[in-house]
């Protein structure tokens, strides 16, 4: 009975993997400009979540209404100041060494991260990490991009 559940297993496999790949891009088939993975980026992210962290803590305090709507109103008007460290580190991430792959390109989602990848203070968009899937390159490079975090299916 194990040998022939372990046999399902090895065979269900590579189905069930292939199952969690998804199209880089969306529905996109255009180029897709990634970043690529390297301790370096892992630390901006880091530090990037942890800035957007103390940001979010005001939203998780009682306030009136009117605070509130103020402090929305500031975050999109005023994103620089609301968010110290923001631009700087999407600066960072533009200038970092990057990967153009076809938007078809499939890939497997590794970690959805909560570094926001857009100037404003309010957008919802965010770093995605991703593991390219393929045997010839890019396949196995890592890369990050920009997208709907809740679009994939993360572990």
């Amino acid at each position: 009975m194990v040998r022939a559940f372990s046999l399902l297993c090895v065979l269900f496999a590579p189905i069930l993997q292939a199952q969690r790949l998804v199209p880089i891009g969306g529905r996109s088939r255009g180029p897709i400009s990634t970043v690529i993975d390297s301790p370096e980026i892992r630390k901006l992210i880091s530090e990037e979540e942890k800035r957007r962290d103390e940001a979010d803590r005001f939203l998780h305090e009682k306030h009136s209404r009117e605070e509130l709507i103020q402090h929305t109103s500031d975050l999109i008007h005023h994103p620089d100041q609301m968010l110290p460290g923001h631009r700087d580190f999407l600066d960072a991430m533009a200038k970092a060494p990057s990967l153009t792959i076809p938007g078809k390109t499939r890939a497997r989602v590794l970690e959805e991260s909560k570094a926001r990848c857009l100037p404003d203070g309010v957008s919802t968009i965010t770093f995605v990490r991703f593991v390219i899937n393929g045997k010839k390159s890019p396949g196995g490079t890592e890369v990050w991009l920009c997208t709907y975090p809740y679009a994939f299916d993360a572990p």
